[in-house]
């Protein structure tokens, strides 16, 4: 894990063309004792960690609202180092696929186990970010970057960054909640970016696989359900965290990747 900053890659991205805005950054509740540095400068907002023994982690956002939110994400192999990008140009996304929850299931709502919201109607959406402020809070060896505000159909809320000093990991969370009531729901979490290559391990002959990615998404059966971004520079690690929802479902040793 020593050169492995855990983010999620698929596909690519395009942004509308649209006029840069002035976009509030609240920094009062980040501690200036933390031991993550945060600058603020115009339309760009920066930190730097400690991301493990000997190693300095940076990562780059662009809050112009015209380009994709993170710039760069960059490693340093000791103190006076020069930093190495890893990864840039990247977009969060959470899309999510709405459906519908039966009201009552016997009596006994909310216990919707033996529920099928994937035999009744559905529909998907993207996320937007529609960045209008950002607040930046630190407890402790942590620090909490909230960019709101963001949108996935019917869920809407705030998309969050945590920075944990000694760990190389960026911890996204879409912080979303909706209104509506009885929904079914199911996400992913990924971040478009131009990727060159990807490498894996096939999960029938066990050998090691590089390819360029496809323009559409094709299932690839991957032991430990991993697929690595390859850069000039560095790997990038896909990794999916599983979340059985309380529904129906079928875990299948498959990942979609582009």
């Amino acid at each position: 894990m020593k050169k492995l900053i855990l983010i999620t890659l698929l596909g690519i991205i395009s942004l509308t063309t649209a006029e840069a805005v002035n976009v509030v950054v609240d920094a009062s509740a980040n501690e200036a004792s933390s031991p993550i540095s945060i600058r603020h400068k115009r339309n760009v907002l920066e930190a730097e960690w400690q991301a493990g023994p000997g190693l300095r982690g940076r990562v780059v956002f662009d809050l112009s609202g015209t380009q994709q939110l993170i710039r760069s994400i960059s490693l340093s192999e000791g103190k006076d180092s020069p930093f190495t990008t890893l990864a840039e140009h990247m977009q969060p996304d959470f899309p999510v696929t709405v459906g519908s929850r039966r009201s009552q299931i016997k009596g006994v709502w909310p216990y919707i186990f033996f529920d099928t919201p994937n035999k009744r109607p559905s529909e998907s959406f993207s996320s937007r970010i529609d960045l209008k402020s950002v607040k930046v809070s630190s407890e402790g060896g942590r620090v909490n970057i909230v960019f709101s505000s963001m949108r996935s159909g019917p869920f809407s809320g705030d998309l969050v960054c945590h920075i944990y000093d000694g760990s190389p990991l960026l911890y996204w969370e879409a912080a979303m909640s909706t209104e509506q009531s009885a929904v079914a729901y199911i996400y992913e979490g990924l971040f478009h970016t131009e990727v060159p290559t990807i490498v894996y391990k096939d999960n029938k002959t066990k050998q090691i696989v590089r390819e360029r990615p496809s323009k559409e998404a094709k299932p690839l059966q991957v032991v430990h359900r991993a697929v690595m971004a390859e850069y000039p520079t560095a790997p990038l690690p896909f990794s999916r965290r599983l979340m059985h929802p309380l529904g129906r479902s079928t875990s299948m040793p498959t990942i979609e990747a582009m």
